[in-house]
């Protein structure tokens, strides 16, 4: 089955497609439990992430049976969506690329040349919130590129650019 969250603009939040066969939890087969979420900060994707709620009937009917806060462990969750500059910038072994999601979103990290053409896609997928870095190599020659992150969920998008230059 699958269950989809849509925004106030029509489009598509969130979704989950779940099963009641390994791995997800068995005893949520449609005779009486329900699957919970145990934690918002997991991904609804994984079925690890999901647990057969304590009484029968579950929800929608009745209170939920436990909290889905975010525990003091987790890192706090940055304000708002950022792209920083990458680091070292110029560069020539690499650079590393970091930014901040304020929510879930889906999240696609795009490079152009200056003309305007893809020289590649580094990430295209859900994410978690929270401050995110990664280490590029690429397979390209020196010049000027731009980086573009594209965020979006919940009915808003986000969009920032960096330029980047790769030496010799």
């Amino acid at each position: 089955d699958c269950i989809r969250l849509y925004g106030p603009d029509g489009g598509t939040v969130d979704s989950v497609s779940y099963g009641n066969t390994a791995p997800w939890p068995w005893d949520a087969d449609g005779t009486g439990f329900t699957l919970s979420l145990s934690n918002v900060m997991l991904d609804n994707a994984d079925p690890d992430s999901w647990t057969v709620s304590g009484q029968a009937g579950g929800t929608p009917g009745n209170k939920n049976d436990f909290s889905t806060g975010v525990s003091a462990a987790v890192s706090p969750q940055p304000a708002d969506f950022c792209l920083h500059p990458n680091h070292p910038n110029p560069f020539n072994c690499g650079t590393r690329i970091s930014y901040a999601l304020n929510f879930r979103c889906w999240i696609r990290m795009e490079v152009f040349d200056v003309l305007g053409r893809s020289a590649g896609v580094l990430l295209d997928g859900r994410q978690e919130a929270g401050s995110h870095e990664f280490f590029w190599d690429p397979d390209l020659p020196a010049g000027l590129y731009v980086c573009r992150m594209t965020a979006s969920g919940f009915g808003r998008t986000f969009v920032a650019s960096r330029k980047m230059l790769r030496i010799p």
